[in-house]
């Protein structure tokens, strides 16, 4: 099958199709909060997970450290090396080759995508690359069209991961503030920063084969973004001026920012989460807090529904330890946790020891 290509030359495509399915990373912050479509164009000033839902992976590595090309034969896994591509551009070598080594990659995931598999291009580093066209004329006055053609050249389910290197975090960055007016997807840890324009677009699918994601993510976000709000004013004047509804929300996004947005890599419960138990683990959190701000709101003091309801904590905090091997074994232990919690929190409110507030 193999055929010539000029590498600056996209390939042919009969029209563009819509992002309709999601791009998986198994990282729950990002599949959960900040959904990335397939066939979509992600910027991020770092690196990306090596598990993916994608047939194929092209890493090209431009203008990185030889040992870096290194460390990512070593470090990825002989069944992922078995679908990867590497593109090996290091410092060292010349300008040309620098500028060239992105096309290369981008030619040959096209060439898997017209096979109807779904690629996923990871080019480390967009900001390496301009630097080769600064050489050759300073920064041209067509960086952006340069960059646009880069990420644009995407068509069906060819995933374009672009990284860039922001010198000493300067956002007003050239490379950078061109790349942001291009792509709909920014990973930053600067956490204001961070945006996605694909939630919406996904939420046909969501709704299609997971009804009531998208409303469990909804109300994550917005439990995420009133716990960062408290955050700043207990800092100011404590925690005990908050009243039981704002202890709830400091306490549950507490706990929802602790054992779900962080992920423990290096283990075999945690280092791939998939979709499905990520939305297990949303409904448990998202279902907890419900119930407590209901039984808040019948005149109960959340000191005496926290204390009572510490087995309740115990199964929450337990859930993402559940090896995801079967999905249907595993999800009947997670649905049971849940129901558990929610029993419990139940029980203590109908417990004869429970006073209200006051």
């Amino acid at each position: 099958m193999m055929h010539i290509w000029p590498v600056r030359i996209p390939r042919p495509a009969t029209e563009n199709l819509c992002c309709d399915s999601p791009f998986l990373t198994g990282q729950r912050v990002l599949d959960a909060l900040f959904p990335c479509a397939q066939g979509g164009t992600v910027y991020i000033p770092g690196a990306i997970s090596k598990f993916s839902n994608s047939d194929v992976i092209i890493y090209v590595g431009c203008g990185e450290r030889g040992n870096e090309m290194a460390e990512v034969l070593m470090e990825f896994p002989q069944p992922i090396m078995k679908r990867t591509c590497l593109i090996a551009n290091t410092s060292n070598m010349p300008v040309a080759a620098c500028e060239v080594s992105i096309y290369t990659g981008i030619t040959i995931s096209e060439y898997f995508r017209d096979q109807g598999k779904n690629v996923t291009l990871l080019a480390d580093s967009t900001s390496c690359w301009a630097e080769a066209l600064r050489e050759n004329s300073g920064f041209p006055v067509y960086l952006g069209s340069k960059l646009a053609s880069f990420y644009e050249q995407r068509n069906g389910s060819l995933s374009i991961i672009g990284v860039v290197s922001p010198p000493g975090g300067d956002f007003s960055d050239p490379v950078t503030s061109c790349t942001l007016g291009i792509v709909q997807y920014f990973l930053s840890v600067n956490i204001p920063l961070l945006y996605s324009n694909y939630s919406t677009a996904l939420d046909e699918y969501h709704e299609k084969y997971r009804p009531g994601f998208p409303q469990l993510r909804t109300k994550m976000k917005q439990l995420l973004s009133n716990y960062d709000d408290l955050k700043q004013f207990v800092q100011l004047v404590g925690k005990t001026a908050l009243n039981d509804h704002e202890k709830i929300i400091l306490d549950v996004a507490s706990l929802v920012e602790e054992d779900f947005l962080q992920q423990n890599a290096y283990s075999s419960y945690d280092q791939f989460c998939p979709l499905w138990k990520t939305e297990y683990l949303m409904k448990g959190f998202m279902d907890f807090y419900g119930e407590s701000q209901a039984i808040i709101s019948q005149g109960y003091s959340w000191a005496k529904v926290k204390g009572f309801s510490a087995d309740t904590w115990s199964a929450l905090r337990n859930m993402k330890f559940e090896t995801p091997d079967d999905e249907d074994i595993v999800s009947a232990k997670l649905v049971q946790l849940t129901l558990r919690a929610e029993h419990d929190l139940r029980s203590a409110k109908s417990s004869r020891y429970m006073l209200h507030a006051g």
